[in-house]
């Protein structure tokens, strides 16, 4: 079938509401839940889509869904066959015409570009980069939204063809948060933390709940802030050559981020060792040391 149009869609519900509080608060003047689609919440779903639509017919021909909503963009063939990466490291083969999975690939690392394809001395060849995604924009959604953790991978191109006989690619080993030096912080001032961390765009770089990638844009639960005037002199411009903007906020601004970085640590660190715990044998759960 010809003169279809394929569309990669994207269903991410976000949610407008008033901000309730004083001072940093009220000054936002609304809440952005921008992870409305929890999946605790049935009546809002996120996830992705392939649509292949006839603009001529103005009809939809096939969809296909995706558990994830930001995965990568599309490449129709002349063998017809649509390709697409997922959020959650796969590459996948539709039929062009019908929209059923004809093939589907580990590629051990999340997909966000659309696939291309070459041909090197008569064999046709699907390239793709996979694994975690190197501008900083595109760890906004890492955490729910944009990959399964363990297609976090470090980056990589790779070349897809018939007859193929390398490895699959390994996924990403889970992120360990060691014990945090410091004491928990008062949760109410990082909850406050946590609207700065989000209405300053922290997220946009260092990712959703402070679950970032490294490399350039470190990981904050794994690089927290040595002390209050640290984190300060970072936010004033120490670190303006390497991208992160100068922001000017006051001691209860700064005191309560810190809270909230913090917190996020000591979570992350916390939900590794009850995950640790629940795949032991029990009588090793029961050896688990209690000061960890």
């Amino acid at each position: 079938m010809r003169n279809l149009l394929y569309i990669p869609a994207v269903n991410i519900p976000q949610r407008v509401s008033p901000a309730e509080g004083e001072g940093f608060v009220a000054e936002i003047g609304s809440h952005i839940d921008f992870f409305h689609g929890d999946p605790s919440d049935p009546d809002w779903q996120r996830f992705g889509e392939v649509v292949a639509w006839d603009p001529i017919a103005q009809r939809e021909v096939w969809r296909q869904r995706s558990r994830l909503p930001v995965n990568g963009g599309l490449l129709h063939t002349k063998g017809g066959l649509v390709f697409q990466g997922s959020a959650e490291g796969y590459l996948t083969a539709y039929d062009a015409v019908s929209g059923d999975v004809r093939w589907r690939m580990p590629a051990g690392g999340a997909i966000r570009a659309a696939p291309s394809t070459v041909m090197v001395d008569g064999r046709q060849f699907i390239i793709v980069p996979a694994g975690r995604p190197t501008a900083s924009i595109a760890t906004h959604y890492l955490a729910d939204y944009s990959s399964a953790p363990r297609a976090r991978s470090q980056p990589r191109l790779l070349a897809f063809a018939l007859g193929g006989q390398a490895a699959t690619p390994a996924w990403a080993e889970p992120v360990r948060v060691p014990k945090p030096q410091v004491a928990r912080s008062d949760p109410q001032l990082a909850r406050h933390g946590a609207l700065v961390y989000e209405s300053y765009g922290c997220s946009t770089c260092h990712g959703r709940n402070a679950e970032g990638l490294g490399g350039a844009t470190p990981d904050l639960r794994l690089r927290l802030p040595a002390s209050l005037e640290h984190l300060q002199v970072m936010l004033g411009g120490a670190l303006k050559t390497r991208g992160m903007p100068a922001t000017e906020v006051d001691d209860e601004t700064a005191r309560s981020l810190l809270a909230y970085l913090t917190n996020a640590a000591w979570d992350a660190h916390d939900q590794a060792l009850e995950s640790s715990a629940t795949n032991r044998p029990s009588s090793e759960v029961a050896e688990e040391p209690h000061d960890e």
